[in-house]
């Protein structure tokens, strides 16, 4: 009789039975030449925007090294972009990614008035929360008026 279990095993089986397998890669790091090729500026320029943007911090290997991580890169093609394509100063580049930080909450925010504005009956009811207030204003101003009297 045949070992059913022995034939998967053995004959129908995808090789990797019994052996190490393959951990997953770590995510792609750059040493600083490698970085500065792909971003198309010298090292020294690397280096003087790691002082002038306190957000990069790439890591460093025990012999001092700079590694940048994709995450680097990805801020690195940012400030770059800042400074050489939309000719932004450093202070202006700076000020437009202390803004970034903040946008995935504006655009969620934004999000959600648009979907509640998509819903007419809000828009109506908000509309009549304008005309109360306007109303309340102008009675407040009557009043303000005749005090000073």
């Amino acid at each position: 009789m045949i070992d059913q279990h022995y034939l998967e095993c053995r004959f129908f089986s995808d090789g990797t039975e019994g052996r190490h397998k393959k951990k997953a890669p770590l995510s792609r790091t750059y040493r600083i030449g490698e970085a500065a090729h792909i971003l198309k500026v010298e090292t020294s320029t690397l280096r003087f925007w790691e002082d002038e943007f306190p957000e990069l911090k790439p890591a460093r290997t025990p012999k001092k090294q700079r590694i940048y991580t994709q995450r680097d890169m990805d801020l690195l093609k940012r400030i770059r972009t800042l400074l050489y394509d939309q000719g932004m100063t450093i202070e202006g580049a700076r000020k437009v990614l202390d803004q970034g930080r903040f946008l995935p909450k504006a655009q969620r925010a934004v999000r959600e008035q648009a979907r509640l504005m998509s819903d007419g009956r809000t828009a109506d009811f908000l509309k009549e929360v304008l005309e109360e207030l306007k109303t309340e204003r102008e009675m407040l101003s009557a009043c303000s008026r005749s005090e000073k009297q």
